[in-house]
């Protein structure tokens, strides 16, 4: 198992900080990956509403619960 350290760079006025993370190529990889599913399945899940089909089920879930 790897170390891992976090170091701080900067804390700034507004109470924002900058941080160094030191992670192996692999783990980097890793996280990089998962980032990109992430934005993917996010992306995804938001594009929905724009699809005809979506708005169609919408409405007919908004009926069925209005009965």
């Amino acid at each position: 198992m790897s170390e891992h350290n976090v170091i701080l760079l900067r804390e700034n006025e507004d109470g924002s900080a900058v941080y160094q993370f030191d992670f192996t190529r692999e783990e980097l990889d890793a996280l990089t990956r998962l980032g990109i599913m992430t934005a993917l399945m996010a992306g995804v899940e938001n594009a929905q509403k724009y699809h005809p089909d979506y708005v169609e089920e919408k409405k007919k879930k908004k009926k069925t619960k209005a009965a």
